[in-house]
C-alpha cells in the first residue's frame, strides 16, 4: 500500500511539473505611436497571430496582452 501511495505522489509531481512547463505565458507589454506625428494611438487592437487573444490601446496608446509562448506574432 505505501508504495501505491508514493507513486501515485511522484506521478502527481510529474504531471504537475510537466503542466507548468507547457504552460507558460508571457506577459507583453508596449505602447502604440502614430508613425508620422509620435501620438498614442488609442483604441488599436493588438492581437496575438492565429489565436483570439486581444486587446485595445488605452488612452495613452499603452497596451498589455499575455501571448501563449516565445515566437508568437503581435499584430496591430
Amino acid at each position: 500500500m505505501k508504495l501505491k501511495i508514493t507513486l501515485l505522489s511522484v506521478c502527481v509531481l510529474l504531471a504537475s511539473l510537466f503542466q507548468t512547463a507547457w504552460g507558460q505565458t508571457l506577459p507583453v507589454t508596449g505602447n502604440v505611436t502614430n508613425k508620422v506625428t509620435g501620438e498614442p494611438l488609442v483604441g488599436a487592437t493588438v492581437s496575438v497571430k492565429g489565436t483570439t487573444q486581444n486587446t485595445l490601446t488605452d488612452s495613452k496608446g499603452n497596451f498589455s496582452i499575455t501571448v501563449p509562448k516565445k515566437g508568437s506574432i503581435i499584430v496591430i
